[in-house]
């Protein structure tokens, strides 16, 4: 959503000059050139970053994850000092939406196979198998391009919808503003009736109300009963 605030953001401001700050807009900016034309550009660190970033950690279910993640709380509480260089490790667990929406089926045998064992739920158990770290990896992917296209496609429809607004409220204005002169209200009111009638050449007397009350006016209560509908001149 950051993008796409950043594009209708870009609307009254033009984009080359509108300006914003993100730790996640680098790893997209093919998204930001291909769907909104705009660059991004990285803002270099003032020091070399000394940060220690580990490889993720992988859990069956998400008791194992809460605890394993507690017990790295404890093991680093109290010994932190500033200027540390600290470090970044993240704590995965099978039973993670993205993974179970865009995995591969064999995990399935995983999560049912720690949910049927009798485990001690003292002890974290931590997976550590390639071919996991692999398929969580590539979930993650499936699940960000899935989110691209989605706001690809919310962008496309904003977009039509923008104009048919835009056109909607051209006409409304003609009409409010008209003096009688510019607009021919009643000359659009029969190409739009004459049109229906063209393309439902065997309407009913119902049809026809209906069409009247939903397109036309709703309160429109003419008794149709009587009406010829194959004298062109009488419908009209």
């Amino acid at each position: 959503m950051l993008y796409l605030g950043i594009f209708i953001f870009g609307k009254h401001i033009p984009l080359p000059f509108a300006q914003t700050h993100t730790g996640t807009g680098y790893s997209a900016k093919d998204e930001f050139f291909k769907i909104y034309g705009t660059k991004v550009v990285r803002i270099t660190i003032n020091r070399p970053a000394i940060r220690k970033d580990m490889p993720d950690r992988i859990y069956p279910d998400l008791p194992s994850k809460l605890l394993a993640s507690l017990e790295e709380v404890k093991k680093l509480h109290a010994i932190g000092r500033q200027g540390d260089p600290g470090s970044s490790e993240f704590y995965v667990f099978l039973e993670d939406d993205v993974v179970i929406k865009h995995g591969p089926l064999w995990l399935d045998k995983y999560r049912e196979k720690y949910r049927s064992e009798d485990l001690d739920m003292t002890e974290p158990h931590e997976l550590k198998n390639w071919r996991i770290r692999n398929a969580i990896r590539s979930s993650q992917i499936k699940s960000d391009e899935e989110d691209y296209n989605t706001r690809k496609q919310q962008l496309s429809m904003g977009a039509s919808d923008e104009i048919q607004r835009e056109q909607v409220y051209d006409t409304r204005n003609q009409i409010i503003f008209s003096d009688g002169v510019n607009y021919d209200l009643e000359g659009y009111l029969k190409v739009f009736f004459t049109d229906f009638l063209k393309q439902h050449p065997h309407v009913t007397k119902k049809e026809l109300s209906r069409f009247i009350l939903d397109s036309l006016s709703y309160s429109f209560n003419e008794d149709l009963s009587s009406l010829d509908l194959a004298d062109s001149q009488t419908v009209f």
